[in-house]
């Protein structure tokens, strides 16, 4: 069937990484990365917004930017030529959005580079942990407040990095 090839021919370049992706995917982790790096397409069809409040903007719409950078970090090893990522095709649920076409995401690479997603997952060491974690922080345009969120827990800067 025609999603069967599209499935065998991922967007990421790097099959080792591809691999990891899928065995995690096979275990419900990380369905999200493995959806984007093999068809480029990602959906989320629940939210928690309040359909008649219109004064707040809805989460696909707040979070955007930042899934436009983890977009570039995922996949960084399919840029063609000229270096233009490849568009994903986003499914996601908020006011307004009939959902009769995905819309059309452009990675934006981080401010300062975008690391391989290789380097990010197979590094070890202090040297790769505060790679991934400023990764993670410019994801979300909070690289100049580092130093603050590093000193909290973990689980405490995580949802501070959200809000």
């Amino acid at each position: 069937s025609a999603a069967a090839i599209k499935q065998d021919m991922p967007l990421f370049l790097d099959q080792e990484i591809f691999q990891i992706a899928k065995e995690q995917h096979v275990r419900a982790e990380s369905y999200m990365v493995y959806n984007v790096l093999s068809s480029g397409e990602i959906e989320c069809s629940n939210t928690l917004e309040d359909e008649y409040d219109t004064e707040l903007p809805g989460q696909a719409h707040i979070y955007c930017l930042a899934r436009q950078h983890i977009y570039s970090v995922l996949l960084e090893s399919g840029r063609d030529i000229h270096g233009a990522y490849p568009v994903v095709k986003e499914w996601f649920v908020c006011a307004g959005n009939s959902l009769q076409q995905p819309d059309l995401v452009q990675p934006r690479q981080l401010p300062g580079g975008t690391p391989s997603l290789r380097t990010l997952w197979l590094s070890r060491g202090p040297e790769a942990e505060k790679r991934r974690c400023c990764t993670f922080l410019a994801c979300f345009q909070l690289q100049d407040v580092a130093e603050e969120l590093q000193a909290l827990r973990a689980s405490v800067a995580a949802v501070c990095s959200l809000l």
